[in-house]
């Protein structure tokens, strides 16, 4: 249960870790914005070793690895100088962005080709950047021997409704892999995967919620918030983005099945 303390600050017993903690509330947070961001502020967090099930779809998607520091060149050699990569939804949506330690002249390169390559061996066709780093990026080329078209897309911060069509579209074709990223891979990107737990792994067509809840807006927050690892963020940022997705959000009502939940939701 979420209050707010004498201090401003939010006490939440926290979704995942069992542990009540306070933060400053979102309201009064003075920090700058990730724009400004040197990349120091992650840099502390320990890198995680990944589950080697981290693609695929079948098992079980552990609430832990929603928050785990996995470097991308511990997924492959192919991936390295990109960071906080992370399963959202099995088999189905991934996180991440670009190596903070290694100062922003790497992040702003963006996507190489070589990570482009690599993630198509993995089953992922389909990026969204929350930044512009498009320039690496060639739409309209193929992966894999089957020739899979490799689609990016410029994420809008501003309506969320055709990033949550694609990975609806996704988690029913059971074959697309989606791959989320902004500069760090904690903030812009992070808010994406947020609307994509709170929309598909909430409420279900068959009137129950997933085993764990992300639909209720403190629930996103939590998620968000636990996932950005203290990076800093400025005044507001969280509060007008979630406005933003709250209001494409009527336009995007789709639903998922309890079992479809089981097999990619957090648990």
């Amino acid at each position: 249960m979420a209050q707010l303390s004498s201090r401003g600050a939010l006490c939440v017993t926290t979704l995942f870790l069992g542990l009540e903690a306070c933060t400053p509330s979102r309201q009064v947070l003075q920090e700058e914005p990730d724009a400004n961001m040197d990349g120091s502020s992650l840099a502390g967090v320990a890198a995680a070793t990944p589950n080697s099930g981290f693609w695929n779809r079948d098992g079980q998607l552990k609430s832990s690895e929603l928050f785990a520091r996995t470097q991308g060149k511990a997924l492959d050699p192919g991936l390295s100088q990109m960071d906080f990569m992370r399963p959202v939804l099995k088999g189905v949506l991934y996180r991440g962005g670009f190596d903070s330690t290694k100062g922003q002249g790497v992040a702003t390169g963006g996507m190489t080709a070589t990570h482009q390559k690599t993630l198509c061996s993995k089953g992922v066709t389909h990026s969204f950047s929350y930044l512009d780093f498009g320039t690496n990026q060639n739409s309209g080329s193929t992966c894999g021997p089957a020739n899979t078209p490799w689609e990016y897309e410029r994420g809008d911060e501003r309506n969320y409704t055709k990033f949550l069509t694609s990975v609806w579209n996704a988690i029913n074709d059971k074959k697309t892999k989606i791959f989320v990223h902004c500069r760090w891979g904690v903030h812009a990107s992070g808010f994406a995967a947020t609307a994509a737990l709170h929309q598909f792994c909430g409420k279900n067509k068959d009137g129950t919620t997933a085993a764990i809840n992300f639909g209720t807006d403190e629930a996103a927050f939590k998620y968000w918030d636990n996932a950005r690892n203290k990076a800093p963020y400025s005044d507001g940022w969280y509060d007008r983005h979630w406005k933003a997705y709250q209001a494409s959000n009527p336009h995007f009502d789709k639903l998922i099945t309890r079992a479809q939940q089981d097999e990619i939701c957090p648990k």
